[in-house]
């Protein structure tokens, strides 16, 4: 009796560790897909962030005495350099051109700004009372 209870419990072990592995290949697999399935949308939408089509939404605006004016925000798409000409769609569907005198990203200056990065760029013929937040900055 005693050694069919053992070859029972030695039966049930068995079951549950295949069960436990084929669970974690499944997982494992899982990660594999979502690992290309990333990579491969971040290889196309670098070549879509290449093409040029800047995009920021402004998310707050600064005055800089001396310097001029400040907007922060997340680049959604594109790239911008300094020294490049940007146009401002204001909300109420007014259109101004600006030049990018500076740009910085968490305290350090940058020279290109690409996609996905939070930052700041140092406009010179624009004015604090001029921009307010969800304004866009494209080029």
């Amino acid at each position: 009796m005693i050694l069919v209870i053992i070859i029972l419990m030695a039966i049930i072990i068995i079951f549950l560790l295949a069960f436990i592995l084929k669970s974690n290949s499944i997982s494992n697999s899982n990660k594999e897909d979502n690992y290309e399935r990333n990579s491969n949308y971040r290889m196309e939408s670098d070549n879509f962030y290449s093409s040029g089509n800047f995009e920021m939404e402004i998310e707050d605006v600064f005055a800089i005495t001396g310097r001029g004016t400040v907007v922060t925000g997340l680049v959604k798409r594109g790239v911008i350099k300094k020294g490049d000409k940007v146009f401002i769609k204001k909300l109420n569907g007014s259109v101004s051109e600006d030049t990018v005198a500076g740009i910085e990203s968490f305290r350090k200056r940058m020279d290109i700004a690409e996609a996905g990065q939070n930052i700041g760029l140092l406009l010179k013929k624009s004015s604090k009372n001029e921009l307010q937040k969800g304004d866009r900055i494209t080029q």
